[in-house]
Formats: structure tokens, sequence, C-alpha cells
């Protein structure tokens, strides 16, 4: 069976991450919206209004009405950046190219890029227990521990501060280690 496995190798780990992949495709429009995401949607609204006043006046038009929009339909919104803007900046430039209206559709964005945040992440970390025990299996196991928390992996897909620093930790070690 061992020698199987590992003569099949590639095929059982393209196969692991290619499963993880279309199961988080398809259960990420199952999960809700976070209590915070509106605010951390404006905070990417109100980082692009900044950009745009310097580099891009003609679109400022379009990113103060959506920005007016949440604040009508939020009165209470707290607009405080409370992180950064690292995934918030990219989601809002790709909500005003894709000219996305309905907020189920912006939400959604927001969760699958937020997934594959994730996936991403997985994959870096197989890769970094692989190289640590020089076992391909163990990294298999390692991604799959990862990916089997409960609390990891339903915020994979929805929350966009903690799973995204996370997630760039974990590509930050595996490149850290390898340089």
């Amino acid at each position: 069976m061992l020698i199987f496995l590992n003569s099949n190798r590639k095929w059982f780990v393209f196969l692991f991450f290619l499963s993880f992949f279309l199961l988080g495709i398809f259960i990420t429009p199952d999960y809700g919206v976070s209590i915070d995401e509106d605010n951390t949607r404006i905070v990417g609204f109100l980082t692009l209004e900044s950009i745009f006043k310097i580099f891009s006046p003609e679109h400022l038009v379009q990113v103060n009405e959506i920005i007016a929009e949440q604040k009508s339909e939020h009165p209470n919104l707290d607009i405080v950046p409370t992180s950064g803007v690292t995934f918030d900046l990219p989601m809002a430039f790709l909500e005003l190219i894709f000219n996305i209206e309905d907020s189920r559709n912006y939400f959604l964005l927001r969760h699958y890029f937020n997934f594959l945040f994730f996936f991403t992440s997985v994959y870096f970390f197989y890769l970094l227990a692989n190289k640590r025990y020089n076992s391909w299996m163990i990294g298999i196991f390692g991604a799959l521990f990862l990916i089997i928390t409960p609390r990891i992996f339903a915020n994979g897909f929805y929350n966009s501060k903690d799973i995204i620093f996370m997630s760039l930790s974990i590509i930050n070690l595996y490149l850290a280690i390898n340089f």
C-alpha cells in the first residue's frame, strides 16, 4: 500500500487539493455575512476614494455613490479602520471594475477570494510540512488538520482579517525558510 501511495504521490496530492478546492467553491455560497463585513467593505471604498482623489478623479463620483449608499443603508455603521486594507482595497477595486451592484454578489466575490487565499495557504502549509519532515504524507496530514479545524475552515470563507493574516503568515514563513 505504501509503495502504491509513494509511486502515485503526485496524483494523490493533486486529487487531495482538487477535492478541497471543488468543495470550497461549491460551499462558499452557503456561508452568510459576518457582522463586520459591511464595515470592512466601506473601509476598502474609503481607501479607494483617497487613491482616486490623487490618481483618477474622474472615478470619484462612482465611489462616492457607493459610500453614500452604504452610509444611508446603515446609518449607525462604525466606519473606523480597525485593520489594514490588504484585502478590502483590492475587493473594492474589483467590485468597481466588474460593476457589481447586488449585495449578494459583492459578498460572494469577497468570500470566493477569501477562500482562494485560504486554499493557497493550505497548499503552502503542505509544502512547509513536506519540507520540514521530508514526507509528503505528513504534509498532507498537516494540511488536512488545518482544513478540518472547524473554526479555521469556516472562517476561511468569510473572515477577511484573521484568515488573510494567517494565510499570508504561512506563505511568508514558507518563503522565508526557502530563502
